[in-house]
């Protein structure tokens, strides 16, 4: 899990996103502070996380706004699916467990 208490950027995105695309073994990231993003950039990263392992995220809904969380958690859920099917079911559990009590969708 990685928890980001600093406030971000675009740039900032970029860079997660590059470090999402190398990781194999990063799932989860919590922003605490998000407002300086573009809507570009949270486009850009709905698009992207098809490719990473994320499967739990957490924004500021009133940065990110109501229809593109719904597509990020519409995406999350599918990299669940792959998740599971990969690592099983037992793995799956133990991350929604850890990440529920953080607050991630």
């Amino acid at each position: 899990m990685l928890y980001i208490t600093t406030e971000i950027s675009d740039e900032d995105i970029d860079d997660l996103m590059n470090v999402l695309s190398k990781s194999t073994s990063l799932w989860a990231v919590s922003m605490q502070k998000s407002e300086y993003v573009s809507k570009l950039s949270w486009e850009t990263f709905l698009e992207h996380i098809p490719t990473y392992n994320l499967t739990h995220f957490f924004a500021e809904e009133s940065t990110i706004g109501t229809k593109l969380k719904k597509q990020i958690v519409e995406q999350l859920r599918r990299n669940r699916e792959k998740c599971s099917a990969k690592n099983g079911i037992a793995d799956l559990r133990k991350r929604n467990a850890q990440a529920k009590g953080k607050g991630m969708w």
